[in-house]
């Protein structure tokens, strides 16, 4: 199936297509052509009765770069009452990608929000290899030199790495949030896939806030580093230097004069 990307955003090294919803459906690293590690990459929510999709039809959805840079804001709007508003932004120096969650709901609500990923590190699922460090709370999928991992604020209290695969449905990660909680599997090789939880208490019009750090680096090492310096960092700081870096290069954009074209002087 054909999946049409509503946004693109990155740097150097790392370039992140979207739907229109805010789901991911291409992560290249590290270059901006290969290699993709991502079949999916989402959040749902658990409303303590069924679980939430955010790519489903029930979400209405809009979406946009915040003016003159490549940040996204989506905001999603449930029938039931629940809203989402997703910040996307990829750091303009590093390869990682930062996704704040903002949940709200009108009527008061106990359940789970889970971020679930089908990742295909290095384009070869069956030879990929996942661990979750509990201490750390890192969840990391990886082959050769491809390490994709997922760290948050705050910690995420359940995980689970599973199998992407219906002949053992009972350790897939897709079918374990079903029941709002997760086995916490710390481990396994070969067509994976993982979730994170936390719990979901809101008042109403209350709101809970989740922000993801999903990296790529070329070794373990290098991955932790990374996310640790960056979660350190406040995330107004990290999004006024993204916000600042493409304010200024786009600044450098020019008008282009397209002469012949009737109706249309310039092309901007």
């Amino acid at each position: 199936m054909i999946r049409q990307p509503n946004v693109i955003l990155g740097n150097d090294e790392m370039l992140v297509t979207m739907g229109r919803k805010g789901d991911i459906l291409g992560l290249f690293y590290p270059r901006r052509d290969h290699a993709q590690h991502v079949e999916e990459s989402l959040a749902c929510i658990h409303t303590g009765d069924r679980l939430l999709w955010t790519n489903d039809n029930d979400w209405h959805s809009i979406q946009n770069y915040i003016e003159d840079t490549n940040i996204v804001s989506t905001k999603l709007y449930h029938d039931s009452g629940i809203r989402i508003s997703i910040l996307d932004l990829v750091h303009p120096e590093v390869p990682v990608l930062i996704r704040r969650f903002k949940v709200q709901s009108q009527q008061k609500m106990s359940g789970k929000f889970f971020y679930y990923s089908n990742f295909n590190v290095g384009e070869t699922s069956k030879k990929n290899s996942a661990f979750c460090d509990a201490e750390a709370r890192l969840l990391a999928q990886y082959w050769q030199n491809y390490y994709i991992g997922i760290y948050a604020l705050p910690e995420f209290t359940e995980w689970q790495i599973g199998k992407a695969m219906d002949t053992i449905w009972w350790t897939n990660s897709k079918y374990d949030m079903e029941d709002g909680k997760l086995q916490r599997n710390k481990e396994d090789i070969g067509n994976i896939n993982n979730a994170a939880g936390w719990d979901l208490n809101l008042e109403a019009d209350g709101a809970n806030e989740f922000v993801i750090f999903m990296g790529a680096a070329s070794s373990r090492s290098l991955l932790y580093k990374r996310m640790h310096e960056l979660s350190k960092l406040p995330l107004e700081h990290i999004f006024e230097k993204t916000r600042e870096h493409w304010v200024m290069w786009l600044s450098k954009k020019h008008v282009l004069k397209m002469p012949g074209l009737e109706g249309h002087n310039n092309l901007r």
